[in-house]
């Protein structure tokens, strides 16, 4: 996918962050071997937004120009945080790129990687945002990962824990990946935006801040929607950098509102512990054909 001394484009559709740390996203760009396509911080972080890094003309007008950018072979967020949302109407009013390249993001940048994936059917990884490779949230497991899959183009196979009786039917599940952060994913439901799930299998996973209520209310809300009904599985990813079951006595209730929803649909559901906020986060391709082999001890494969 990338070789060395490719040029790529660094944006910050979502939160602002220090210079510091923008200094050190760019070393880690040259630390791949990559050539760093960036705007000088006081133009990229204009200071006068609260919740985000700038305004939405110029966060819209950074992100078109990244993606109509024929010299870059990839688009990398510098952070998640919030503000992705915003820029979807925008995108819904201009033509899908005629070139692709892949598009890189974490967390809040789930909204525009969902827009790409079922909109213009673009290349996107589930993988660390730079922010958290220069500050060391992300382990070397997770930095070798998203180096495999930019240089060579290839996954490690993930091992899932079956949650329901169905994920635990010897078979195979073969569908396209897409999801991402749970909080965002449940934003576009009910608006022109939101995920096409008919075929799809569904990852899921928040960070260590969201309430077991506030995953219990937003599961119940995704199953009374019919968000799940088309889809042929679900994973649940990292939310408390814990194992889901064993947070908390609310955890277990939140996880029994969506075994409900899975049961009713017969849809196999399954956890996999290092896909998300995590340390280990293993990148993961959206919009591409995977493979779950189910059973006891169920693995996902990237690719048919």
């Amino acid at each position: 996918m990338l070789k060395q001394g490719d040029i790529v484009d660094l944006i910050a559709p979502s939160s602002g962050f220090s210079e510091d740390i923008y200094n050190s996203c760019l070393k880690i760009i040259e630390d791949f071997g990559l050539k760093a396509n960036a705007k000088p911080y006081l133009e990229l972080i204009d200071g006068k937004n609260e919740l985000t890094s700038n305004s939405v003309e110029y966060r819209f007008n950074h992100l078109q120009s990244a993606l109509k950018n024929s010299e870059s072979k990839a688009i990398w967020c510098i952070a998640g945080g919030y503000g992705s949302y915003q820029l979807l109407d925008k995108l819904g009013a201009i033509p899908a790129p005629v070139s692709k390249k892949a598009f890189i993001g974490f967390s809040d940048n789930t909204a525009l990687m969902n827009f790409f994936v079922n909109k213009w059917n673009y290349p996107c990884i589930y993988a660390p945002a730079l922010k958290q490779l220069a500050t060391g949230d992300v382990s070397q497991k997770a930095i070798e990962s998203i180096k495999k899959a930019l240089f060579e183009d290839k996954y490690d196979d993930i091992k899932l824990k079956p949650l329901n009786d169905k994920a635990k039917t010897q078979g195979q599940i073969a569908g396209k990946i897409i999801g991402g952060c749970l909080s965002l994913v449940q934003t576009t439901v009910g608006t022109k935006n939101s995920i096409d799930t008919e075929g799809k299998i569904i990852l899921l996973e928040d960070d260590k801040y969201e309430t077991a209520g506030r995953i219990d209310r937003i599961f119940n809300h995704l199953g009374q929607a019919g968000f799940f009904k088309e889809s042929v599985a679900v994973i649940l990813g990292s939310f408390f950098e814990d194992e889901f079951e064993k947070k908390e006595k609310g955890f277990n209730e939140a996880l029994e509102s969506l075994k409900k929803y899975m049961g009713i649909n017969a849809i196999p559901l399954f956890k996999a512990d290092d896909i998300g906020h995590c340390k280990d986060m293993i990148s993961v391709p959206f919009g591409t054909f995977v493979n779950i082999k189910t059973g006891e001890n169920p693995v996902l494969k990237i690719g048919l």
